[in-house]
């Protein structure tokens, strides 16, 4: 479970496995994101150095206080984000989604991990191993610029997740936190969402909500044919409508 127990005891057993054939390496750099962003002198870099990987639900990417490592991009599929809180308590953050690159903080601070990421559903990612990105970066100013601006990337996600967290509006927050997850571009919310493969509980997390608060609220979406709620799982079947909710329109 995302929000309880110290990281060591969420450690899974089955390693990340290879994917048969190069199939995801095409899809590496979709239209967003990180890499689709870059020249592609260093499109080909990256992809050249990278590794496709398959992870079930469930599976750790990695943990915060592991020791360095590369960097991750997402071909599909859903990631959590999960944030040490206090007592060593893992609390999930958000998701994140295909175009969305993460684990660089190593490489511009030398450092372990400070956050820990796991598959919410299957998912395919890219993984760039540390000294391959390290090579990159030295292969010239704009390949370094364009590690560098990683950075600029996970700012962006950041300032998205507090700003759906300052929404005073229990029922406005939740709306912008259940958009956010599905992957729903809120400049654009006509974007096809992804199927939310959550538990309530977890929902109410990434909100700062009860549970209770978080299932009342569901509910409220359903009758208005906003989502589709099911067992462990949500979709969000009218984007635009939820956007404007969350928006406050």
């Amino acid at each position: 479970m995302a929000g309880s127990g110290a990281a060591p005891s969420l450690r899974v057993r089955r390693p990340a496995q290879p994917l048969s054939g190069q199939g995801g390496m095409g899809r590496a750099a979709p239209g967003q994101g990180w890499l689709a962003q870059q020249p592609p002198e260093v499109q080909r870099a990256v992809l050249a150095k990278a590794r496709p990987l398959g992870l079930p639900a469930g599976q750790h990417v990695f943990h915060a206080g592991d020791a360095e490592g590369g960097v991750y991009g997402i071909v599909s599929g859903g990631i959590g984000v999960l944030v040490p809180g206090l007592g060593a308590a893992l609390r999930l953050a958000g998701v994140i989604r295909a175009g969305v690159w993460f684990g660089h903080g190593p490489i511009m601070t030398g450092q372990a991990r400070s956050l820990s990421f796991r598959a919410i559903e299957p998912a395919h990612v890219l993984h760039v191993p540390l000294a391959a990105l390290r090579e990159i970066a030295a292969s010239g100013p704009e390949a370094a610029r364009a590690v560098g601006a990683l950075s600029d990337f996970t700012i962006a996600i950041a300032i998205a997740t507090i700003s759906d967290l300052l929404i005073p509006d229990s029922g406005r927050r939740l709306a912008a936190v259940v958009l956010r997850a599905a992957g729903v571009d809120m400049g654009n919310p006509a974007a096809a969402p992804a199927p939310l493969a959550l538990r309530q509980a977890e929902i109410a997390e990434m909100a700062n909500l009860s549970e209770r608060m978080v299932g009342r609220l569901l509910k409220r979406f359903a009758a208005a044919g906003w989502i589709a709620p099911g067992y462990g799982s949500l979709v969000v079947t009218d984007p635009p409508a939820l956007h404007g909710y969350a928006a406050g329109e």
